[in-house]
């Protein structure tokens, strides 16, 4: 089943790319248009943020051990029937948002070292860093 494509996953990653695209007003903004310097940053930005989203989407590669035990119970589907109180479903909650903010920072470290590898040719690191970066926020604040 690995091997099969995932649409919600697809979807998900598309929605995340997109929300790297910078905004009309920016694009608007920027001096002498197509091909210019500028809209050849707008471009690079673009392709690290998006780099950012292909990491996030596919942590299930990147994270350690204890996390993928602490993220695999959340497909369970014996509790789907399951009303819990007030009190369990902020538990719930909470586990869940602590499992997130660990997951974005896995992803913020493999943008670390995408962008800082020799193979990757981003231009700057730390720009590079930071746009892959807010690709990581922008498929991760989805689930808010």
């Amino acid at each position: 089943m690995a091997s099969e494509i995932s649409f919600v996953s697809a979807l998900l990653r598309e929605k995340c790319c997109m929300s790297c695209n910078p905004s009309s007003v920016m694009q608007r903004m920027v001096k002498g248009g197509r091909g210019s310097k500028e809209s050849e940053k707008m471009s690079m930005f673009k392709r690290n943020c998006s780099q950012g989203c292909e990491i996030a989407i596919n942590m299930d590669k990147h994270m350690s051990s204890s996390l993928a035990r602490s993220v695999s119970s959340w497909g369970d589907a014996s509790n789907d029937s399951v009303v819990m109180s007030a009190s369990e479903l902020e538990a719930q909650e909470e586990a869940m948002v602590k499992s997130l903010k660990s997951l974005r920072k896995t992803c913020y470290s493999k943008c670390e070292e995408t962008c800082a590898s020799d193979a990757w040719q981003g231009g700057d690191q730390e720009k590079c860093t930071r746009a892959c970066s807010q690709g990581c926020d922008s498929l991760f604040d989805l689930f808010r």
